[in-house]
């Protein structure tokens, strides 16, 4: 933000050009954060199943003992 203020004060035609660009990186920003929490329920649900599918638990002493004797 110290980079607009320093151009709108240098040129009085770059302070309106820098307002609408905030206004669209705003509106960038609004639809990026719709379409990633609309997403975050779908990402959610397809890492539970690859969890539950897999049997993926991390940091349980039953899974170290498995790897243990599969290796040795």
């Amino acid at each position: 933000m110290a980079v607009r203020t320093f151009i709108a004060v240098q040129s009085g035609e770059m302070s309106e050009s820098l307002v609408v660009a905030g206004w669209w990186l705003g509106l960038v920003c609004q639809m990026y954060e719709y379409v990633l929490s609309e997403l975050e329920p779908w990402c959610l649900a397809e890492q539970d199943f690859c969890v539950r599918f897999f049997n993926l638990t991390a940091g349980s002493d039953e899974d170290s003992a498995q790897v243990s004797q599969c290796s040795a």
